[in-house]
């Protein structure tokens, strides 16, 4: 169980997360959203689109870690944006993009969230586990489908994903031997 410290607010949604690096998409998955993320420099704000097959949503967020070196609990805080709100910070804030399809899979023991990167990062493929603020992470083996967990690797926050480039995220799968 996750204990939220009050200056965080009220507000914040703590969250237990695993992640694992993934060769491909697994079968049996439906798609849920294209997402696009603006990552703002030296912050931990982000700034998202979403769009399913019946909405678009636009959000800002902040994540935060409850202790600065465990990648697993985070303390997340979203507030919805009109359109034109979106338009103009994605436009008026210095930002690094980042665009991903997502796919909502649940085999195995959990349901996870799948991402399916594009652009400079196209190949890469990590699936997410959202155990919430109860959830216990030890309890879940590594997903039969996954090559590795990465949960731990700086490497793969989304941040930091989004300044990656096409050589560096090439390099980084040769690293786990995905083709």
């Amino acid at each position: 169980m996750v204990v939220v410290d009050k200056k965080f607010g009220k507000y914040v949604h703590p969250e237990v997360e695993r992640k694992f690096l993934l060769a491909t998409i697994p079968p049996g998955i439906t798609f849920h959203a294209d997402i696009t993320d603006h990552y703002i420099p030296n912050t931990t704000l982000r700034l998202r689109r979403m769009q399913t097959e019946h909405e678009v949503a636009f959000k800002f967020a902040q994540k935060l870690r409850v202790h600065p070196h465990d990648t697993r609990v985070i303390l997340h805080t979203n507030f919805y944006l009109s359109e034109a709100e979106y338009v103009f910070l994605a436009s008026s804030l210095p930002s690094h993009r980042l665009e991903k399809r997502r796919y909502r899979f649940h085999g195995e023991t959990i349901p996870m969230a799948i991402d399916q990167f594009q652009g400079p990062l196209e190949g890469l493929v990590i699936a997410e586990v959202d155990f919430g603020p109860e959830g216990d992470s030890s309890s879940l083996t590594m997903p039969s489908f996954a090559l590795a967990e990465v949960t731990d690797d700086e490497r793969f926050t989304g941040a930091r994903l989004a300044l990656t480039t096409l050589s560096q995220v090439k390099t980084l799968l040769d690293e786990f031997h995905v083709k």
